[in-house]
Formats: structure tokens, sequence, C-alpha cells
């Protein structure tokens, strides 16, 4: 009988880093802000829509990108708010996930969160642990799909 191997892909050193953001104001607002701050230039793209898990329903989040071709960057804004449903859950204090993707070292991402948390509006920004997310490669996975179709 052959003999099977189980292979298991660890994501962890691909995944972007996860900046959350407590703020108040509305996502074109934030943007704004976080375009002046941050020198960015963070444009709207369409919607990201998943399907509700037990519901059959879709929830839309609001989903900015901005690609920083000189250092290599790429950041994504992406709301965390629907009427019916939070994108993940165990991030409820959250508003608004700041993804950021490429090599960055942990001075970079702290530069990040402190500019971040001047941005007015903003009650908090910090480091988001993705261990405590059980759906998170889901939600990358689908988030990668939603970037390559709205590339197209």
């Amino acid at each position: 009988m052959p003999k099977k191997h189980n292979l298991t892909l660890s994501r962890e050193q691909n995944w972007p880093v996860f900046v959350g953001i407590a703020c108040r104001s509305k996502d074109y607002q934030l943007c704004f802000h976080l375009n002046k701050k941050l020198d960015l230039h963070l444009k709207k793209l369409p919607d990201f829509i998943i399907s509700l898990p037990g519901k059959g329903d879709t929830a839309c989040y609001s989903l900015y990108r901005y690609l920083d071709l000189n250092r290599r960057l790429d950041y994504l804004l992406l709301s965390n708010h629907h009427p019916d449903s939070k994108l993940i859950p165990e991030f409820r204090q959250t508003d608004y996930f700041m993804l950021v993707s490429g090599e960055t070292t942990a001075n970079e991402i702290e530069h990040i969160i402190r500019m971040i948390r001047d941005v007015p509006g903003v009650l908090l920004a910090y480091y988001l642990d993705l261990t405590k997310s059980k759906q998170i490669e889901l939600i990358l996975a689908d988030l990668e799909l939603h970037l390559l179709e709205s590339a197209k």
C-alpha cells in the first residue's frame, strides 16, 4: 500500500502586515487623510464581496488600494463593517484594516502605525495578531481573487 504524505503550507511568511484602525470617519474621509499623512494614493476598488457563513447571503466591504512601485509595497484599506456582520468577527473593535504587503521592517510598520494614529478621526491604530482569527486564510485567498478580478 502506498504511503500517503500530507503537505501543509504555512502562509505566515507571505501574509501582509495587518494594522487595525478604530475610526469613526467614513471610508473616503479616512482615505483622504491617510493619503495626505502617509503620502499614499489610495484609490477605490469595487467592493469586496464575501458570502456570510450559514446565511447564504453576501456582504460588501469597501476596499481601497495603492501600489507603491518605488518601495515595492502594496497598501490595502479594507472595511470591517457590514450591517449584518463583521468581516473578521474576532476583531470587533476594528473598523478598518490596513494591509501592507512587501518587504517591510518592524521600524517601518511602527512608523506607519504612528502616522495613522495622527490622522484626524482615528481613535486607535495597532498591529493585529492574525493567530486569533480562524478564517484569515480564506479571507486572504478570496481577497487575492477579488484583486485579480478587479485588475482586469
